[in-house]
């Protein structure tokens, strides 16, 4: 005689079907936990490679490679050390008789420099940043990776600079009297969008929109007040190293819940930010690297960012 096969209820098919679900919700943010786990740890592993690359440049050059001369001949950091990120077939197609941007400006890149500006190094971005991936401007490609200009005392304004890597300088190494160890070199900041003005920086807008005041000259919290617009185009261009591109200060915290504010898109206040929980990635110019938490001491945040500022920095 044939038995018959008891098959699943209704009852009980439902009961197992939760149970997968709350599995499946249980697993979830240990599965995306992990993912970022495995983000940060690439992330900072990518800015030891700028480290490095840093340290060959100044063995062959004698000083950091500096992120701008003129609005127009405004080549980053990056740009200038590609040969040692092994990248010299790219850096052969600079043309640094000309600038990097159309000269007037136009915002473009200059035909002789827009093979390079639109070809995206994936060393540069960091694969938490959700916009690291898009294409935020057909003509440039963007970065994650920017370049500490100093404290951002007196405004942020590019003539009271006091980091290692800024428009015009020069730094040498025996200048950092702070020490190697102890003062910045390179950190992670945010990609915008790409997006319009937007009539609002608070909230999580902050991370990736700026505040750009006119005809303020230095910087002060008065015009970055929040009422007016902001824009989402920071680090669209890792080959351009105007400081909305390539540069930060710590005149702000770490992931600083105010949004930054650039006068002319070429000094100001731009903070390190990240998509990393708690903190952001911090390269040092000996070429250490270390994660540091968004509550660090605002007066240690900024002593790290000067070359000669003498401060005594302890247990951060």
């Amino acid at each position: 005689m044939r038995t018959k096969k008891r098959a699943f209820t209704l009852v009980e098919l439902l009961v197992v079907i939760a149970i997968i679900g709350v599995l499946v919700a249980l697993l979830l943010p240990a599965i995306q936990q992990a993912r970022e786990a495995a983000r940060r740890s690439q992330c900072s592993n990518n800015l030891r490679q700028v480290g490095l690359a840093m340290q060959n440049y100044y063995d062959a050059n004698g000083c950091l490679p500096h992120s701008s001369y003129t609005h127009e001949y405004t080549y980053s950091a990056l740009a200038r050390a590609l040969p040692y990120f092994d990248m010299i077939n790219l850096y052969d197609k600079i043309n640094f008789d000309v600038g990097i941007r159309q000269s007037p400006p136009s915002g473009d890149p200059s035909a002789e420099n827009a093979t390079v500006a639109a070809t995206r190094v994936g060393l540069f971005v960091c694969p938490s940043d959700p916009n690291g991936t898009q294409i935020l401007n057909p003509l440039w490609r963007p970065g994650s990776y920017v370049s500490n200009s100093g404290s951002g005392a007196g405004g942020g304004a590019s003539t009271n600079t006091d980091g290692v890597i800024y428009s015009t300088s020069s730094t040498r190494f025996s200048g950092i009297s702070d020490g190697l160890s102890k003062t910045a070199l390179y950190s992670e900041s945010m990609i915008g969008s790409g997006a319009g003005a937007l009539a609002s920086g608070t909230g999580d807008n902050a991370f990736h929109y700026i505040r750009v005041p006119t005809g303020v000259n230095p910087l002060d919290e008065t015009a970055c007040d929040p009422s007016g617009d902001w824009y989402e185009n920071r680090n669209y261009a890792w080959s351009l190293g105007r400081f909305d591109s390539a540069q930060y200060n710590h005149h702000r915290l770490p992931n600083d819940k105010l949004p930054d504010c650039i006068a002319a898109w070429s000094y100001g206040w731009k903070a390190a930010r990240s998509r990393h929980p708690g903190g952001v990635h911090l390269l040092f110019c000996d070429g250490s690297n270390r994660f540091v938490g968004d509550s660090i001491d605002s007066v240690i945040w900024r002593a790290l960012a000067t070359r000669a500022g003498n401060e005594i920095v302890e247990g951060f």
